[in-house]
């Protein structure tokens, strides 16, 4: 086993470049490491940005290289994620599969919505108010929405126990799947 810095696991699909220097504060602030995973696409400019957006891009890129705390993961495999999820202190996320993940490992969570993703909403909103987890939608983020290592979203997870436990199970065989029968770190082991 690998020794795990303490970490959040950031879970983001909306643009990311609005949000950086936010996630980099939040990881000053809070002193802990975020691990960023996000697609491809998400931390690149769109066709025809303006030098504008091109300066902003540039900036925001220096910044990371020079900020020690924030790692980025574009395209990280299935196996990456869910195991830096699984060990991480928290979740901060604004997609629905990363909330359900971050459930079926006990993480603390928090959910932006950000306004390209305003159609996931009533998604996220229906099962956190089943949950009874009325803090966990934020409207923005700030460099103390979470407070690392405090459990925030406790109360309703024995209502889940046996939903979480067969989760596991689908999700260990699904990752067996997705290798292509290549042994792979069990994340049914990994504690919760």
């Amino acid at each position: 086993d690998k020794k795990v810095n303490r970490h959040i696991t950031v879970y983001w699909l909306s643009s990311l470049i609005p949000y950086l220097s936010e996630f980099i504060a939040f990881a000053q602030a809070q002193k802990c490491e975020v691990h960023l995973f996000t697609e491809f696409n998400t931390f690149q400019l769109k066709p025809g940005a303006s030098k504008r957006e091109y300066l902003q891009y540039l900036k925001m890129r220096i910044r990371l290289s020079r900020c020690k705390r924030v790692r980025l993961y574009k395209s990280a495999t299935p196996d990456e994620f869910i195991w830096d999820l699984s060990t991480s202190e928290g979740v901060i996320t604004d997609s629905f599969h990363a909330l359900m993940f971050a459930t079926i490992y006990k993480r603390n969570i928090k959910v932006v919505i950000p306004e390209e993703r305003a159609s996931m909403r009533s998604r996220m909103s229906d099962f956190l108010q089943k949950v009874g987890w009325d803090n966990v939608i934020v409207d923005h983020i700030t460099k103390d929405m979470m407070v690392v290592g405090a459990d925030t979203v406790s109360g309703q997870r024995s209502k889940l126990e046996s939903w979480i436990a067969i989760s596991k199970d689908w999700l260990s065989d699904a990752l067996m799947k997705c290798q292509c029968g290549t042994p792979i770190r069990s994340v049914s082991t990994v504690q919760s």
